[in-house]
């Protein structure tokens, strides 16, 4: 995965270099990358191999199911099923802003560390020395908000585990590892020792639970669009456009919830509105939103 995609940037830059005199200045693009689940870690670390520095951002490919064989990605013309991966090059002619937020809030008194892992680090097998899926059970418990155990999945995407980072000015942030609901606590609500996860993990690193509610997870897209849109304002220079991607999990427990709709789409139609709201800083003249 690391070495396909190292190719693909290189295809797309020499590609690129052939048709923009942009990307022949040797100024970094900003990378949108889609890919089938998996490799995330393996294709990013390809990806800056290639083009060190560069902003990635996209996703990986879902389904509502979880089901590798409804997986598909998407290049022009072309649609592929899994494995894929899929990159776009951009050099904007204005000024570009990255922001990453995690829609949780952080339940700091719910920590461990990581004591086994397997498969890459996908498979967490043991927090401080106990069975991951029986102290993640116990943490859940813990939390009195019955919203949170309405179903596996609904369980995993309200509480997501996270690594605890913290950065050079001693802040602590968080990096959600999303559970596979089917892997660590069944249908059946029993552990089954490990948890799969979305993410890898590593030895020795601590990890919290994150909590979210339908309204936390939409209160805080909706401030983190206003956020990004007043610090462009307050540095003397306006909003061209925002694009916005959102968690497809977060999308479809909105959904679930019936906070933002009853469908999906209506889910994440109605939060893109609500934070294409925060985003306008001028309200006379909303900036475009993807």
């Amino acid at each position: 995965w690391r070495r396909a995609a190292a190719s693909a940037a290189r295809d797309a830059l020499d590609e690129a270099r052939d048709r923009s005199a942009a990307a022949r200045s040797g100024a970094l693009p900003i990378v949108l990358l889609h890919a089938t689940p998996g490799h995330e870690e393996a294709i990013l670390a390809g990806l800056g191999s290639v083009l060190p520095g560069a902003h990635v951002f996209g996703g990986s490919a879902a389904d509502t199911a979880f089901k590798p064989a409804a997986w598909r990605v998407a290049s022009g013309p072309t649609c592929l099923s899994t494995p894929a991966i899929a990159l776009l090059l951009m050099w904007p002619s204005v000024p570009v802003a990255l922001s990453l937020t995690c829609l949780h809030q952080p339940s700091t008194e719910l920590s461990a560390v990581v004591t086994a892992v397997s498969g890459d680090g996908r498979r967490l097998d043991a927090l401080d020395g106990r069975k991951a899926a029986e102290v993640y059970r116990e943490w859940v418990e813990q939390q009195a908000d019955t919203q949170l155990k309405a179903a596996p999945e609904s369980l995993t995407t309200l509480q997501p585990l996270a690594r605890v980072l913290r950065a050079a000015d001693g802040r602590e942030h968080y990096f959600p590892l999303h559970p596979h609901a089917a892997r660590g606590v069944g249908r059946d609500g029993r552990e089954r020792g490990s948890l799969g996860l979305f993410a890898a993990a590593k030895r020795h690193e601590k990890v919290t639970l994150l909590r979210g509610t339908h309204a936390i997870l939409a209160e805080n897209a909706t401030n983190a669009a206003g956020h990004a849109s007043s610090t462009a304002a307050s540095a003397g220079q306006g909003v061209s456009g925002v694009l916005a991607i959102c968690c497809a999990g977060v999308g479809l427990e909105l959904a679930r919830g019936g906070q933002q709709g009853g469908r999906s789409g209506d889910a994440l139609g109605r939060l893109a509105a609500t934070m294409h709201g925060a985003a306008a800083v001028d309200s006379a003249s909303p900036p475009p939103f993807a």
